[in-house]
């Protein structure tokens, strides 16, 4: 694409300045894509997406051009990127405290009222995140703590 056919597809004379054209592109490209959105009809989307592939072709070809006018009667430098070369490194090994496995606890099913009390306490034990001492104490605690308070409002 010239530049004269991204100027018209911009719609800005050829004797616009970079910032105006930057300002028109940014313009267009707003409007189509607020086209492009997924409500509107798959006729204006696929309008909209040919419409920002121009867009980003014109663009392009202002900013080859206005390279080229800073480099008046000399070619056009290309644009390269080198990666800096980097030293390996030797990897280190992670290292990881030991935890112990806790093992999972088997399925519960819900829908099935527990039949004696020590099939309850199983199924609370199952759904305790704690080891079963440690609910045990956070329990009986409990327990003690409600037990206290309503004593003491009597």
């Amino acid at each position: 694409m010239t530049q004269a056919e991204a100027c018209k597809v911009l719609g800005i004379s050829r004797s616009a300045s970079p910032s105006r054209m930057e300002q028109a592109y940014q313009e267009k490209h707003r409007e189509r894509r607020l086209k492009h959105i997924l409500g509107n009809p798959l006729a204006d989307r696929q309008k909209a997406r040919t419409d920002l592939a121009k867009l980003a072709i014109a663009k392009q070809a202002l900013q080859i051009s206005s390279t080229a006018k800073s480099y008046p009667g000399r070619p056009i430098p290309k644009k390269t990127t080198r990666a800096k070369p980097t030293k390996a490194r030797p990897k280190r090994a992670r290292q990881t405290r030991a935890r112990p496995k806790r093992a999972r606890p088997a399925t519960v099913n819900y829908s099935q009222k527990p039949q004696t009390l020590a099939d309850a306490w199983e199924q609370f034990l199952q759904l305790s995140p704690f080891p079963e001492q440690v609910t045990m104490i956070l329990l009986v605690s409990t327990f003690l703590i409600v037990l206290i308070g309503l004593l003491a409002t009597c």
